[in-house]
């Protein structure tokens, strides 16, 4: 029996997909997993508190910090969302065999509101099947759980009449733990969006640096010498000149291949594969 409770409040957060496809191929064929199956939900919401703690940064002892709640409006959070605060009838935008299963690249859903009311966020959250009688699930239409819900804030707040259509999608960029999510709402020629990017503080320099990559002034990335030792391991070329090194897509994928092809017990996919790459290169980055 396979036992594992690596999820996150959006279910796929804590990277379970990508950790049980990998200890599965070290199993008996006839392997048990708990859970089994994983089915991701989404709905739009309204959650006053949500919205008043971001007005609330509005003006403080007379300081204008609005600049703060663009910042904090671009992070998904854990709330507890009421089943009278759901604004249109959820949809599953994943259903998964965890056995087997890869998660969607991005999450996309339509929507029909089914009562008027303020658009605050979108509510994501899990079923979860522990056996074939048994499933957990973290709805709002279920009792609370310490998981809640993952919310993707809307800031400002749309107003919302029954019956409009809305347009959802949600991308992880990288799924699992590292996962910096961008999402978007259409209602009409009305849209608002969020990305995690644009929540740290400064610019998106200051951002690469958190991550232990520096950017020049033309954004390449600023890495140390041991670059090349990073480069020679995955399986690239050296460079002549290592302190500034443009990381260019093809090569982080074909870098990727290589991962994959030496070590293919070792990752679930390519993203996974992906993900350790420029979690390598970020540590090389911050080795100085």
């Amino acid at each position: 029996v396979l036992v594992s409770e690596t999820l996150g409040s959006f279910g796929l957060d804590e990277d379970i997909s990508a950790l049980l496809r990998v200890l599965v191929r070290r199993c008996r064929p006839h392997v048990r997993m708990i859970p089994e199956r994983l089915r991701l939900f989404v709905a739009p919401a309204e959650q006053p508190r949500l919205a008043d703690e971001l007005r609330s940064f509005d003006s403080i002892g007379g300081v204008d910090l609005s600049i703060v709640r663009r910042r904090v409006a671009q992070r998904p959070t854990r709330h507890s969302i009421e089943a009278a605060q759901l604004l249109a009838t959820p949809v599953c935008v994943a259903d998964l065999d965890l056995r087997h299963d890869a998660p969607p690249r991005d999450f996309s859903a339509s929507f029909r509101a089914t009562r008027a009311g303020r658009l605050d966020l979108l509510a994501g959250w899990f079923e979860a099947d522990l056996s074939p009688s048994v499933r957990l699930s973290t709805s709002p239409t279920e009792p609370d759980t310490h998981w809640h819900q993952l919310c993707f804030p809307l800031d400002p707040r749309l107003d919302v009449a029954e019956g409009d259509a809305l347009e959802a999608d949600i991308d992880p960029r990288v799924t699992g733990p590292g996962a910096l999510w961008r999402w978007h709402v259409r209602l009409g020629e009305t849209e608002r969006s969020g990305d995690v990017l644009d929540s740290s503080g400064g610019s998106l320099q200051d951002f690469a640096l958190q991550l232990g990559l520096g950017l020049t002034g033309n954004d390449q990335p600023d890495l140390p010498s041991d670059w090349d030792v990073g480069v020679t391991l995955l399986g690239g070329e050296p460079r002549q000149d290592p302190s500034r090194v443009h990381l260019d897509p093809l090569e982080l994928q074909a870098m990727t291949g290589r991962l994959l092809a030496r070590f293919p017990e070792r990752y679930a996919d390519e993203s996974d594969a992906l993900e350790e790459v420029r979690r390598r290169l970020a540590q090389l980055a911050t080795s100085r």
